[in-house]
């Protein structure tokens, strides 16, 4: 091959290898963009498709109708540098998951899950706002997080621009142990799923929905119903 030949071949070489190099740094930063507006998109979505859902459920015709677009959000939770501050940054990861999965309902104003048809007597439907677990290193390091509870009654969080703690940005029932776990076991998932519960004759509680926060493989237990 002439020397003119070769340079050619290795700059049409080196024109490919570099139009990798730039398609690999473009998926990275789609990839990064979709997690970080992802969720919110997600969440947007959702909280309409309830609006919704709400809507169509006054009518008796379209009471047994879903129209959720609202797939769970997974997230995994990673050792922090400062492995000090990882017991905060789990209970920060969980908190801000059940303050966004209360906004996705608007606070309770609507309820997507049946209006004029009866359901299952004293049962109770889930909806799925999102799964957060935690990595190797982390559950390595601290297999154990306490002080839930107490986490959402001291520490605040931004809501439309104001400062509120994270108690007073939940529903009832953030300290009851039935509804948001107190010690988080970081070798399992957890669930943060909102739910509505139906009386004795099937029909919804006027009572406001709940935020919950439980393991994940014990979702099923306490759910009769998903809707996702």
């Amino acid at each position: 091959m002439s020397k003119r030949g070769y340079e050619l071949v290795s700059s049409a070489f080196g024109g490919v290898i570099l139009a990798i190099i730039v398609g690999v740094v473009i998926l990275m930063l789609v990839g990064v963009m979709i997690r970080v507006f992802g969720g919110a998109a997600s969440a947007e979505s959702c909280r309409r498709s309830i609006a919704f859902t709400d809507t169509t459920h006054r009518n008796i015709l379209l009471a047994d109708k879903f129209y959720l677009e609202c797939d769970p959000v997974y997230r995994t939770v990673s050792l922090p540098e400062q492995v000090a501050t990882a017991p905060e940054v789990a209970k920060k990861e969980l908190a801000d998951n059940m303050v966004s999965c209360w906004n996705v309902v608007s606070q309770g104003e609507f309820n997507p899950f049946g209006r004029q048809i009866p359901q299952i007597p004293n049962s109770k439907t889930c909806l799925i706002c999102s799964v957060v677990s935690f990595d190797k290193v982390f559950q390595e390091n601290l297999p154990g997080v306490t002080g839930m509870h107490t986490f959402l009654q001291t520490s605040y969080v931004i809501v439309d621009g104001k400062d509120m703690l994270y108690k007073d940005a939940l529903p009832d029932g953030w300290n009851d142990i039935q509804v948001v776990s107190d010690v988080i076991d970081t070798t399992e998932s957890y669930a943060i799923y909102w739910a509505k519960t139906f009386n004795s004759l099937g029909l919804a509680s006027s009572a406001p929905t709940r935020v919950y926060l439980s393991q994940y493989r014990r979702l099923l237990s306490v759910c009769d119903t998903v809707v996702n």
